[in-house]
């Protein structure tokens, strides 16, 4: 349990530990601000990503609250607006970032039309715009009047 296990590159174990063999890298931040994305349930970073951003589905079972995660890819400070359908409601619609923000979303189940619905997220900021699908689920009445 005490044998060294960094800089281990050969047959024949180190004496100590040593960290000449990583090498460290110095990441270089843009002076411009780049707007970023990241959403609830998911690992993908948006712009970049291929993938479309869809935010966990809500229903009107559980009225879950989602976020939204918008950062700074650059080092200047950056405004953002949030448009949306009308049943879609945003803790922050407008707002600044200067490293990240969390934006909370929820539904308004009075306005949501019955069954499945699909609403959009628009995000801008830094010359970017990212859309983000909302999946909300209200099914129709279950036991009709006879």
């Amino acid at each position: 349990m005490d044998q060294p296990h960094l800089g281990y590159m050969s047959w024949r174990d180190p004496p100590v530990n040593s960290l000449q063999h990583i090498t460290l890298k110095i990441l270089q931040v843009p002076e411009n601000a780049a707007m970023g994305l990241g959403i609830e349930g998911s690992d993908h970073a948006w712009p970049d990503s291929l993938n479309v951003a869809i935010l966990p589905e809500f229903d009107v079972f559980n009225k879950q609250t989602r976020f939204i995660d918008i950062f700074n890819r650059g080092k200047s400070p950056f405004s953002f607006e949030i448009n949306c359908d009308p049943w879609i409601n945003v803790s922050v619609p407008k707002g600044y970032v200067d490293k990240d923000a969390r934006v909370w979303v929820s539904v308004e189940w009075d306005k949501v039309p019955e069954e499945k619905s699909t609403g959009i997220l628009k995000i801008s900021g830094t010359g970017t715009t990212i859309e983000v699908s909302v999946l909300a689920f209200k099914p129709g009445d279950i036991n009709p009047a006879e």
